[in-house]
């Protein structure tokens, strides 16, 4: 799963690298929960522009009890993305970028659990693979997203069972392409990233929004 992540690059830095129009500037964070707004990148079906905006991180599920949407689809899996009806329509159509600079996980250390900040050895800013969703909720159009997780890679595996999608940067302008809805196509893109490509070190049980939050720590 992806519970939080961070995201310190500058809207314009960020606009610039996904070659992206800056639809609206967004919050930098060392520590992102969902259904907070965050940036993410997607393509225009008719003008082919790519544009960043901000959504709410979570798409929404219906509540029958209440009859009401709450907001807790924070993750979905890539194994059964395409047999879920609440993911399959927006994984063949809505498909988006979610920036990142990394993201957090929990080790079970036997009864105890110590937080790991996982990125990219290069400390680059990169891509999560996503959803979006459009709908109109209590008289309002709300925009949300999804953060596609997968098996993880042998980093991950000694921290966490599962990991979020990593996507190349020379597959973000296909997945990104509304016109590609072969579904086993694109699932050939949910698979772990390279291991050697990315770091991972323990961090402190911070709930803040610091630059502490990604601090390396000796893991107890």
């Amino acid at each position: 799963m992806c519970g939080r992540f961070a995201l310190k690059t500058k809207p314009p830095k960020v606009a610039k690298l996904f070659q992206a129009d800056l639809l609206e500037e967004y919050k930098t964070s060392y520590n992102i929960p969902p259904t907070t707004q965050i940036p993410i990148v997607r393509k225009d079906p008719i003008t082919g522009k790519r544009s960043l905006k901000t959504v709410k991180w979570s798409l929404p599920l219906f509540d029958p009890k209440t009859e009401k949407f709450v907001f807790r689809l924070n993750n979905a899996r890539a194994e059964t993305i395409t047999e879920k009806k609440t993911f399959s329509k927006h994984f063949r159509e809505d498909r988006c970028l979610i920036p990142a600079d990394g993201f957090f996980e929990w080790k079970d250390l036997g009864g105890k659990k110590q937080p790991y900040y996982i990125s990219m050895k290069d400390d680059s800013t990169f891509a999560f693979a996503g959803i979006w969703d459009r709908r109109n909720i209590d008289k309002q159009n709300v925009e949300s997203c999804s953060v596609i997780t997968t098996e993880p890679n042998d980093l991950m595996k000694k921290i966490h069972d599962r990991m979020p999608v990593i996507l190349d940067p020379k597959d973000w302008e296909a997945w990104l392409d509304p016109a590609l809805q072969d579904e086993n196509f694109l699932k050939g893109f949910l698979k772990s990233y390279p291991t050697e490509k990315m770091q991972a070190w323990p961090v402190n049980k911070l709930v803040g929004d610091s630059e502490e939050c990604i601090e390396k720590i000796e893991a107890h």
